[in-house]
């Protein structure tokens, strides 16, 4: 029987998601859990599987459109249902019309009078996903001489960059001012305008996302911040060691997110999340690492990091660094944890604080670590030492929970054989 495959709300209170690719053409057969499209939403890029074996018999949105949440979004069917009239079928399920048209781009024009001579009158409706065309008016241009290259001559989102990257380059040219014949014209009006340099990138919907979420984390969440210092000549020793008998590597971060998690086990009351009613304790520890992919950035939740070994660790890191970058991240990939961990010490940073990721309640910021001198049983030393900087939300975690917290991280961070000693069967 034909059903309609729906919008999913894939993160908790969107209204709306990007339809950025289809994985499977029309009349295709698709099993139980194949993937058929790829959505953006606003934590990642994310696929959407089909629940039972069918057909797609029709597709009704086009990559690049914005589709609100519960719209649907292709017909499904069996293979009998592959010849039919998929009009009926559509109208049989309540969609209106048959097939959604795509939203028009109509020129606008000067409601009375002559035409504006920058907006000339225009009498054909184009094609153009609500997407493209919010990124033209935000822009400040129309789809007037844009050719779409989406379904049936449609208007997508690589349309228009590509429209708005040529305006870009256009308006670059240097403005020259041209004299009657016979007339040499005065040197300030000769003189041409310095161009200003610079590239209008439109922004993506994840990095518009980061920059909503954490505009309204630091405006609604009272942070305060805990720094450390651990000295890690014996976590790197470990490292040297364990990555001589593994085949995958390990990480100082896989390292840190272990230490982090067992913090977590011994101090409980880090593993909780504020919201209006009550305080959510959580039973696992699940820790979410900031990833820098080539689509933006995006955290991916890793479940259950008290129980895994640190080969586990960078296994599950790894994987989701190449989803995070292939664009194949799952809805459950980037929901839920209590905590995250960011690090830019491979990027030469000392020290940075980090603003919490909404709804969770606490980011652990990693520096570098670099030989400096310290004192050690009353002797000046000189140790590789590690910096971290702790944000937490104070409506959640009090302070003296998050210093009990960030004692025990360092004490594990700072005797590594403690973060085997589950392992030993590895």
């Amino acid at each position: 029987m034909a059903s309609l495959l729906l919008m999913p709300e894939i993160a908790a209170g969107a209204t709306e998601a990007v339809l950025c690719e289809w994985l499977a053409a029309e009349n295709a057969h698709l099993a139980a859990g194949d993937p058929v499209a790829l959505v953006e939403t606003a934590k990642a890029v994310v696929e959407v599987a089909v629940d039972d074996d069918t057909v797609l018999l029709k597709l009704l949105a086009a990559p690049g459109e914005t589709v609100d949440v519960g719209a649907p979004i292709a017909l499904l069917g069996s293979r009998d249902e592959s010849g039919l009239d998929h009009h009926r079928m559509l109208q049989a399920l309540g969609v209106p019309g048959s097939v959604p048209e795509p939203a028009a781009c109509v020129a606008l024009s000067e409601p009375s009078g002559a035409p504006s001579p920058a907006n000339p009158p225009v009498h054909e409706r184009t094609r153009i996903s609500p997407l493209s065309r919010a990124l033209l008016s935000r822009a400040g241009l129309t789809c007037d001489g844009i050719v779409g290259t989406g379904p049936g001559g449609r208007i997508v989102r690589r349309d228009v960059e590509a429209h708005i990257a040529a305006d870009i380059e256009t308006r670059r040219q240097p403005e020259t001012q041209s004299a009657p014949p016979g007339r040499t014209p005065p040197a300030e009006v000769a003189r041409p305008r310095p161009a200003v340099a610079f590239e209008a990138v439109p922004h993506t919907r994840i990095r518009r996302a980061v920059a909503a979420r954490l505009t309204g984390s630091k405006q609604s969440t009272p942070h305060f911040y805990l720094r450390g210092t651990c000295s890690i000549d014996r976590l790197l020793a470990v490292r040297t060691e364990i990555n001589s008998v593994l085949p995958r590597k390990v990480s100082v971060n896989d390292l840190v997110i272990k230490a982090a998690a067992r913090a977590h086990t011994l101090v409980p009351d880090m593993n909780v999340i504020w919201t209006e009613d009550a305080l959510h304790r959580y039973a696992t520890v699940d820790i979410a690492v900031a990833v820098a992919s080539t689509r933006g950035l995006v955290t991916p939740v890793l479940r259950n990091v008290d129980t895994m070994s640190v080969s586990q660790i960078a296994q599950t890191v790894a994987d989701r660094v190449e989803a995070a970058n292939r664009g194949r991240l799952r809805q459950d990939d980037v929901e839920g944890g209590a905590f995250s961990v960011t690090n830019l010490g491979m990027h030469g940073v000392e020290e940075f604080a980090a603003i919490i990721n909404p709804p969770q309640s606490a980011i652990l910021a990693v520096g570098m670590g670099r030989p400096e001198p310290h004192v050690h049983d009353g002797a000046v030393a000189v140790a590789t030492r590690m910096r971290v900087v702790l944000s937490v939300d104070h409506r959640a975690i009090d302070g003296v929970v998050a210093a009990h917290w960030m004692r025990e991280f360092v004490r594990h961070v700072e005797a590594p054989a403690l973060l085997l000693l589950n392992n030993l069967s590895e």
